[in-house]
């Protein structure tokens, strides 16, 4: 007998199919244009940050991602410029998804 997926099960993977590459959980410094935020999780094409600016949906923002555990004395910053996907409200403000359209490999700044 053939196995029938539920709706349910139709929208998990169809969510699942669209991440077009693997999602890890790190927290890291976002320096924004006015503000700041804190990653929630982060992959080779998107960053999920938290902060408590507003933005709009499809805006395209730069920020920098600031990778302090590779040298916590001299920081390593990822100049990054990305499209805005969707936005929810957070505890604090809001969480913004975000598609990385470009960037600038880590360079240490002081």
């Amino acid at each position: 007998m053939p196995y029938h997926c539920s709706s349910t099960c139709r929208t998990r993977i169809r969510r699942a199919e669209r991440r077009r590459s693997a999602r890890y959980d790190v927290n890291l410094l976002v320096l924004l244009t006015g503000g700041v935020g804190r990653t929630a999780n982060l992959s080779e094409t998107g960053v999920l940050m938290e902060t408590d600016q507003m933005f709009n949906p499809m805006e395209t923002i730069e920020f920098d991602l600031v990778l302090e555990e590779l040298d916590p004395e001299r920081p390593y910053w990822m100049r990054c410029q990305g499209t805005i996907v969707r936005i929810e409200p957070a505890t604090d403000g809001w969480r913004i998804a975000v598609e990385i359209d470009r960037y600038t490999l880590p360079a240490p700044r002081d």
